[in-house]
C-alpha cells in the first residue's frame, strides 16, 4: 500500500469515528467497538465480512456499509475478525459435508398407496362426467348419442368387472344393455346379436339374485331392439306377420 492509500485509509477511518461522535452513525444493540492500530480512533459498529482484499467490511445501524484495512485495525480486533472467518469457513464446511451426505443418501422408497376403491357411486359419478364432457362437445347429435352408448357399455362392464353384490351387477347388466339397445336402434351393426348374448349371460349369472334375473328378462330383453329395417322392435314385426 503506498504513503497515499495509507493517508486516505487514516482520513477515512479518522471521518467515520468523527462522523459516529456527532450521531450520524447511528450503532446497533450488538454493534461492536473497533479501535485504530495506533488507538487514535474507535468506532462502532456491526462485523459484515472480510472482503477478498483484506478489508474488513463494517456496517452500522441504517444500514451503510464502509471499509477498513485489517492491518489499520488494533490486534484484538485482527483476532476478532480471524476468529469471524474461521467460524464462518468451519460452518461452510459443515453444510457443504451435509449437503454432500444429503445428496448420497438414497431416497426413501415411495410405497404404492391404495387405489380408491371402486364403488357403484364412484362408477356412476365417472359416467356421469363423461356423459356431460360429450354433450358439452362440438359433435352432431347422432355422433354425441353414439359415444354416449359406448361410456354406457364400458361402465357397465366396469361394474360386472369389480362388483359382487347383485344390486351392483344387474345395474352393470341395465347400463350395458341400455347402450346396446340404442346402438341398435341407430342401426349399429351386431349390437342386437350381442344385446341376446349379453341378456343370456345375466340369466346364467350366480352373483344375481332371481329377482333381479327376471327383472332384466322383462325389461331389457333383445325383444326390445329394433328389427333389422329399424322401422319397430323385433316383437313388433312378430305380431305384424301373425
Amino acid at each position: 500500500m503506498t504513503n497515499k492509500s495509507i493517508r486516505l485509509t487514516q482520513r477515512l477511518f479518522a471521518a467515520a469515528v468523527m462522523l459516529a461522535s456527532f450521531g450520524f452513525f447511528p450503532v446497533t444493540v450488538d454493534a461492536r467497538t473497533w479501535k485504530s492500530a495506533n488507538g487514535k480512533f474507535s468506532i462502532q459498529a456491526d462485523f459484515i465480512e472480510l472482503d477478498a482484499g483484506n478489508n474488513v467490511i463494517l456496517k452500522n445501524e441504517d444500514g451503510k456499509k464502509f471499509p477498513v484495512p485489517l492491518d489499520k485495525l488494533a490486534s484484538e480486533d485482527r483476532s476478532f475478525v480471524k476468529r469471524q472467518v474461521a467460524k464462518k469457513n468451519v460452518k461452510n464446511e459443515s453444510e457443504n459435508e451435509d449437503t454432500e451426505a444429503a445428496a448420497k443418501k438414497p431416497l426413501p422408497e415411495k410405497k404404492a398407496g391404495k387405489k380408491p376403491a371402486v364403488t357403484l357411486d364412484s362408477i356412476q359419478e365417472e359416467l356421469e362426467a363423461e356423459i356431460e364432457k360429450i354433450e358439452n362437445g362440438k359433435d352432431k347429435a347422432d355422433k354425441k348419442q353414439t359415444k354416449i352408448n359406448d361410456v354406457k357399455i364400458e361402465a357397465g362392464k366396469k361394474i360386472l368387472k369389480h362388483l359382487d353384490t347383485s344390486a351392483d351387477r344387474a345395474k352393470g347388466y341395465e347400463l350395458q344393455i341400455e347402450g346396446l339397445i340404442a346402438a341398435a336402434k341407430s342401426g349399429k351393426a351386431n349390437a342386437e346379436k350381442e344385446l341376446r348374448a349379453l341378456a343370456e349371460k345375466g340369466m346364467k349369472d350366480k352373483k344375481l339374485s332371481m329377482q333381479d334375473k327376471k327383472e332384466i328378462q322383462q325389461k331389457f330383453m333383445p325383444s326390445s331392439a329394433p328389427n333389422k329395417n329399424g322401422s319397430g322392435t323385433a316383437a313388433d314385426e312378430e305380431e305384424k306377420e301373425k
